[in-house]
């Protein structure tokens, strides 16, 4: 599965939008038994994006060089992750919400807290 463009308007950010249509795409791939990884590609310096795939368990396979035409630098990091391992690991999913402030993408408190 590769994830081309996930993106949320800069005002509406923090808000679990990106973690809502992360989680859906995440859970379609995962359905899905012929696929394996999730990929996606993010521009280096940008550390907040590779922070919040993280959160997810995305881990950095590489980096491409020149991949961007337009941005400086060009580079781009690579992130992957396991869906069969991702679909197994129910704790992985709600990693972001909870540290997020302990809510998870609805605004509700976890379970039991």
């Amino acid at each position: 599965l590769y994830l081309m463009t996930v993106g949320v308007y800069a005002p509406h950010r923090n808000g679990a939008i990106g973690t809502r249509l992360l989680r859906h795409a995440l859970n379609e791939g995962s359905a899905d038994t012929f696929i394996e990884d999730a990929y996606l590609h993010v521009h280096t310096p940008n550390t907040e994006a590779i922070a919040f795939y993280k959160r997810f368990g995305f881990v950095e396979d590489g980096v491409v060089q020149n991949y961007y035409k337009r941005l400086d630098p060009p580079d781009a990091a690579v992130l992957k992750l396991n869906l069969r391992e991702w679909k197994r690991e129910p704790l992985a999913k709600v990693r972001y919400e909870r540290a997020a402030g302990g809510r998870d993408a609805n605004g509700s408190e976890p379970p039991g807290e």
